[in-house]
């Protein structure tokens, strides 16, 4: 796997951990899960890497830059 793809790969599993907690009844809604969607394939690398940095934690660091991307 290339780094993006990882990253990639990462969003679709966080995807299917929103969607499994939604149908559990935690407050995630369906608007909530379709900016994950849409935003699943467009990882900022530059944003990421700059909270890397500050995190010193490389999955946080993508959960941040992907949180500025959803902020749903």
């Amino acid at each position: 796997f290339s780094d993006l793809e990882r990253f990639r790969t990462w969003r679709k599993l966080w995807i299917a951990l929103a969607e499994c907690e939604a149908e559990l009844g935690i407050d995630i809604t369906a608007e909530q899960l379709d900016e994950l969607r849409a935003h699943a394939d467009d990882v900022d690398l530059e944003a990421a890497a700059c909270h890397e940095r500050a995190l010193r934690h490389d999955v946080m660091a993508h959960v941040h830059a992907w949180g500025e991307q959803c902020p749903k």
